[in-house]
């Protein structure tokens, strides 16, 4: 939506200030999410330790139990994805229609696959850094 501002909007000194603070906003908003998103990943794998005993228990071994969690994390990504896609898509048009006229103007694929590729990688990650660690210690 900032770029449309930024290229239909009235230029001046402001435009470009409220930009930098708009920007800013999102980054700081963006960077406590992800604490957030780390935090409750991490302290929902360490409640499943019952669960990692379990498997273990019956037979599934530690590369099983790590595999099925980041699983879990894809789906949850590419479910978080779509869903995103859409309520991005659902706010950004009628903004775009308003402020251009042109529907295409909404549709900014760089920032939302940026956007998508860093929240895969940090909740697949986290996933698989907990994961380990909570399935080799049930296993023990």
């Amino acid at each position: 939506m900032q770029s449309i501002e930024n290229r239909h909007g009235a230029a001046g000194t402001d435009g470009e200030l409220m930009a930098t603070i708009n920007y800013l906003v999102v980054f700081l908003i963006a960077a406590f999410m992800a604490i957030a998103l780390s935090n409750n990943l991490i302290a929902s794998i360490a409640r499943r330790h019952p669960e990692f005993a379990t498997m273990h228990l019956i037979g599934a071994t530690a590369s099983q139990s790590q595999r099925m969690l980041v699983g879990e994390a894809a789906a949850a990504v590419i479910i978080s994805a779509v869903t995103g896609a859409f309520g991005a898509f659902v706010t950004t048009v009628p903004f775009a229609v308003v402020k251009t006229g042109d529907l295409l103007a909404a549709f900014a694929p760089l920032p939302y696959a940026l956007a998508v590729v860093l929240g895969a990688g940090t909740t697949v990650g986290v996933t698989a850094a907990a994961g380990r660690r909570a399935v080799r210690a049930a296993a023990a």
